[in-house]
């Protein structure tokens, strides 16, 4: 009774000696379990290396602790939390940022809130930031509603849960557009066009034009034609030496007659 510690195992912690042989196994202990646990990261590394000659995990844990939860380093924090919250803007659905990703980002701002402390948002606050955010047409009319509705005004979850059904409806329609092979264009559907491009010349052992080159070249069929090119050279060399050798044979012949 009038005790100022809640419990009496955090009556004991505080009131143990730090001179004992089991305090100093355990004190290494920890001085393990943090270094095994950030010695990956370097430059954290760095704040623990001090008591890294002793083994002191108390002290280093502290060292840590002071640096990485210090004041100014989680108001720091507080800042950066508020800058993602302020600048982030939902302007529809694009491959690099979607609403998921729009709402994640919102969520973690809000963790880096409450873990520094004194900041933490209300239910209200975060839907406030969140439909101050969106500026995507299709959504302007869900973002009124839940700033008409009371329960969704107030309660983060049931505000998300209450505009990923626009979201998700937006995204299947342009599915089903995509799967009917038509696109939009300027408020009219327009049939999607075949590419066009320079028809491939034919392979064949024959004169080409520059421009048929560049896309015999472009394909990779520029070598065969000029392996039909060396076979027509050698077909040619063979003919002129069999031909020589016909003339000789008959000219040897008509000598032998005359003789």
């Amino acid at each position: 009774m009038g005790s100022r510690y809640g419990t009496v195992r955090q009556e004991i912690a505080a009131r143990s000696s730090h001179r004992p042989p089991h305090y100093q196994v355990d004190n290494a202990k920890v001085f393990r379990l943090l270094s095994n646990a950030i010695e990956k990261h370097k430059f954290v590394m760095t704040w623990i290396k001090g008591s890294a000659a002793t083994k002191d995990g108390r002290g280093a844990f502290k060292t840590f602790k002071a640096h990485f939860m210090g004041t100014s380093e989680l108001e720091n924090l507080a800042n950066k939390a508020e800058g993602k919250l302020d600048s982030s803007v939902y302007v529809g659905e694009h491959p690099r940022y979607n609403f998921e990703m729009h709402v994640t980002t919102h969520q973690r701002a809000h963790l880096d809130l409450s873990r520094a402390g004194g900041r933490e948002l209300t239910g209200r606050d975060k839907v406030r930031r969140l439909l101050k955010s969106i500026s995507a047409p299709n959504m302007t009319v869900p973002v009124a509603t839940v700033r008409a509705t009371e329960n969704l005004r107030v309660n983060w979850d049931e505000c998300l849960n209450y505009l990923r059904q626009f979201v998700e409806e937006k995204t299947m329609n342009r599915r089903q557009i995509s799967a009917t092979g038509l696109s939009v264009g300027r408020g009219k559907f327009k049939k999607k066009r075949k590419p066009t491009g320079e028809p491939v010349p034919k392979v064949e052992d024959r004169y080409y034009t520059p421009s048929e080159w560049r896309i015999l070249v472009k394909k990779g069929l520029s070598q065969k034609v000029l392996e039909l090119r060396n076979g027509r050279t050698d077909n040619s060399r063979a003919k002129r030496v069999k031909n020589e050798a016909t003339r000789k044979v008959k000219a040897s012949n008509s000598d032998d007659e005359g003789g």
